[in-house]
């Protein structure tokens, strides 16, 4: 009797590497960042990229992102006083360098961004979830930014976080840092990430910084 043979399968691991983060501090409506490093090329390559620019009453409205001339497609925005975050990805399988144009709907400065690789995903750019939360206006100790994220199995989050001033003590909870941008003077602007062996229905990504105010969260993950 011949009994079936079942071919064994791998299960798709998304995983999500830090690359650079980048800062500019003269006004402007676009801004252009030549040759930036985006990592390994790879056929499932999608690259992730976290921003933040100054302003009041609120930051101003990025009105499209490209790479290498491409579009990037926009996936959260969040505005906090005196400042505006977004989340961009795009598929973006060839190359270890790039260029990006970010165009603003006016004149804007300081600008900051993280940029991110990501892969496991078969290209796709859209996520299993993602969240934003604005803190407290007023400055002080402890300010805490956070959000609740289901995180898939065999599932990678990236967070940036922005906090206007104080200090860039505390720590993250559910990624690690990956790296900050002092975008001008004490405004700082992180980038974190994590990868998930097992899912996590409702993590918490959180950002506890000792001292700040006008803080800023967004969070997303693929699997």
């Amino acid at each position: 009797m011949l009994m079936p043979i079942y071919s064994p399968h791998s299960l798709s691991v998304a995983t999500s590497t830090w690359i650079a983060g980048v800062s500019n501090t003269s006004a402007a409506t676009t801004w252009t960042q030549a040759d930036q490093n985006i990592g390994t090329a790879a056929a499932d390559r999608v690259i992730v990229i976290g921003t933040h620019n100054d302003g009041y009453p609120t930051g101003t409205d990025i009105t499209g992102v490209t790479i290498g001339g491409s579009a990037m497609t926009q996936l959260a925005e969040l505005n906090i006083v005196e400042g505006r975050m977004e989340m961009w990805a795009l598929a973006y399988p060839s190359g270890t360098t790039a260029t990006f144009v970010t165009t603003y709907a006016s004149s804007t400065n300081p600008r900051a961004m993280h940029i991110f690789s990501l892969n496991g995903t078969g290209g796709a750019t859209g996520v299993s979830a993602i969240a934003t939360h604005a803190g407290p206006n007023a400055g002080g100790s402890n300010q805490i930014t956070s959000v609740n994220l289901d995180v898939p199995k065999n599932g990678t989050v990236i967070a940036v976080s922005y906090n206007q001033a104080y200090s860039s003590d505390g720590a993250w909870t559910g990624v690690d840092l990956d790296n900050r941008v002092n975008a001008t003077g004490n405004q700082f602007f992180e980038g974190a990430s994590k990868d998930y062996a097992s899912a996590s229905a409702g993590q918490l990504i959180k950002r506890d910084w000792t001292t700040g105010q006008r803080v800023g969260l967004i969070a997303a993950t693929w699997g």
